[in-house]
């Protein structure tokens, strides 16, 4: 499906010194003084982006505001060989050179791409219904670091594909340093779409003691109107327009505390939800036995999308990731010590009834546990079985799932 957007207007703003470092450009630019380079961590220690020996991918802040870049579908369009395909509700399917995954694992299987934020991985383990989405917000990032290949050697198992890393800004001990952001979008036959953010960091006790603070607000708008198929069909009979949007809320604290010269501690603290009002799937038509269309119920090529459920689909995610790196360096050697704990929430909430547009097959309940109402339609047309199972009281296939996750890395 496709959304028309006929407008979007963009505020950013910066104020005070921000390291050289977190603004480097994606590629080498051309100053007064000769070559910027990017400087990454890709083979877990600083260097030039032009003397890592991989395939690698680098959007920096800049980069990312130019581009227009605001969740990881977008990222994925810009970053050669990555493909990521989300089914709102359902599965966020990621791969790196054709190597596939679903929500960074596979579903009988070990993921084949690491998704790590900073340094903590944040993939999700599917239980084969909707494992959400769990990658951060494009807020407040320093860069992205997208690395095609195999990982496994620095970055672990779960990293066959590649691995993508989402590197937050950090906290400066010398220079003050914010960030603004608001957007407005409008879709063509849909809702508007907003967001705001803000960040804002400095020192707190120059050279010893720094933070950094982000708060960022999204509001995706619906352009899928659910509209009840057929009478007596158990949940809301009253048509929602635009029901499929969304709303992201995310926040990040940080410090960074340097008791001596040759070490650093950064306790950090993420926190990040998602609500997704209803699912993103519509209805295209009713079928008859034979294949023969009965019924238009969209019409994509006139942007009419329209979802018969009689019950909205909604899906709430809450993930929280609390962590503390230790930094010591003398010398050629450093040493680096993360100890980090995710914790991740779903709840979604499905109204299986809308399955029944691509098959009549399954085992229906009724409230008094009668079985299975279907053998009463036998002989009947797809059409003639849907309005009357829709027109029955009492039948529902409602499906409600709570998956949690959390996981200690060190």
């Amino acid at each position: 499906m496709t959304r028309k957007v006929l407008l979007i207007l963009t505020c950013l703003g910066a104020s005070g010194l921000v390291d050289a470092q977190m603004q480097a450009p994606q590629s080498p630019v051309a100053t007064d003084g000769g070559i910027q380079e990017v400087i990454v961590t890709a083979t877990r220690r600083e260097e030039s982006l032009s003397r890592v020996p991989e395939s690698l991918a680098v959007f920096d802040a800049a980069s990312l505001d130019k581009q227009g870049i605001r969740s990881a579908a977008d990222l994925a369009e810009m970053a050669p060989g990555v493909d990521l395909h989300t089914q709102p509700g359902f599965e966020t399917n990621i791969s790196i050179r054709g190597i596939s995954n679903t929500a960074g694992v596979q579903t009988t299987g070990s993921a084949t791409t690491g998704i790590y934020l900073d340094d903590t991985p944040v993939q999700i383990r599917s239980i084969g219904f909707g494992p959400g989405d769990s990658l951060p917000d494009i807020f407040d990032l320093a860069r992205v670091e997208v690395l095609r290949g195999p990982q496994g050697t620095l970055f672990g198992a779960g990293a066959e594909g590649g691995a993508i890393r989402f590197i937050a800004q950090e906290p400066s001990l010398r220079n003050a340093s914010g960030y603004r952001r608001a957007e407005a979008g409008f879709t063509h036959d849909g809702a508007a779409s907003y967001e705001l953010g803000a960040a804002q960091g400095g020192p707190i006790i120059n050279d010893v003691l720094g933070f950094r603070v982000s708060a960022h607000y999204r509001h995706e708008g619906g352009f899928i109107d659910r509209i009840p198929f057929g009478d007596g069909v158990a949940g809301s009979q009253t048509a929602t327009a635009n029901a499929n949007y969304s709303d992201t809320v995310s926040g990040r604290a940080a410090l960074l505390w340097a008791p001596t010269q040759n070490l650093k501690v950064t306790p950090s603290l993420y926190l990040r939800q998602t609500h997704l009002a209803d699912s993103g799937l519509y209805w295209r038509s009713i079928l008859d036995p034979t294949g023969n269309v009965l019924q238009i119920i969209s019409n994509p090529a006139k942007t009419r999308y329209v979802n018969g459920s009689g019950a909205a689909s909604p899906d709430t995610n809450r993930s929280a990731l609390a962590a503390v790196k230790l930094e010591w360096a003398t010398g050629p050697v450093a040493l680096i010590s993360n100890t980090s704990y995710y914790y991740r929430s779903e709840r979604n909430f499905s109204d299986s009834r809308r399955l029944l547009t691509n098959t009549l097959s399954g085992v229906w309940q009724s409230t008094d546990g009668s079985g299975n109402p279907l053998s009463a339609y036998f002989g009947q047309s797809n059409e003639q079985i849907l309005r009357a199972i829709f027109a029955t009281p009492g039948y529902y296939n409602n499906t409600l799932i709570d998956n949690t996750q959390s996981a200690w890395t060190q």
